[in-house]
């Protein structure tokens, strides 16, 4: 019994030991085409397909082929679309078309997250300013009036407040915060 394109096309595959990736990538074919190919879901290869693939198994088209009629398609065409192929190509597009769906929303919730970040770190930066302003301010008075602290806590917060005022005048720059 004659084997389908299919078929023949799978059996001398697994005769090497390849998977479908293997064999895509040595014909320069995607994966899932090879498995449409193997499960005879493509009613006529196309000649250059069947010659990339026979290169690539390292055998004649001719036994790839088999029968004329799977690459040539000597009977007539059915008028009415395969069915099962009509019904995978929707299914495919649906999908398709789903997915980009949810990736335009998750897009859209991603830019409102990072808009809201953005705002929660201007306030932060805005904040931070004022904390020096007011930090300066409570270091001049101090350094006017001679009151300098004498315990070891009290050192350590005037070195933080001597610390945190450059920063608070705004000689750090604050991080780009474009859309």
């Amino acid at each position: 019994m004659d084997q389908s394109f299919g078929q023949r096309l799978a059996t001398l595959r697994g005769e090497r030991g390849w998977t479908q990736e293997e064999l895509a990538d040595a014909a320069g074919l995607n994966r899932p085409r090879i498995s449409l190919l193997e499960n005879d879901e493509v009613e006529k290869p196309r000649a250059g397909t069947v010659q990339k693939l026979a290169k690539a198994l390292g055998v004649p088209a001719t036994k790839l082929e088999g029968s004329m009629a799977v690459v040539r398609n000597t009977k007539p065409a059915d008028p009415k679309p395969n069915t099962i192929q009509a019904t995978s190509l929707a299914v495919v597009a649906e999908t398709t078309n789903d997915e980009v769906a949810y990736w335009k929303r998750e897009n859209e919730s991603l830019k409102e997250q990072l808009s809201s970040v953005k705002e929660q770190l201007q306030q932060a930066l805005e904040q931070i300013k004022q904390m020096g302003q007011q930090m300066r301010f409570v270091q001049q008075l101090m350094e006017k009036s001679g009151s300098f602290p004498t315990g070891s806590q009290e050192a350590a917060d005037t070195c933080v407040v001597r610390q945190l005022v450059p920063y608070a005048d705004g000689l750090v720059t604050p991080l780009p915060m474009a859309l």
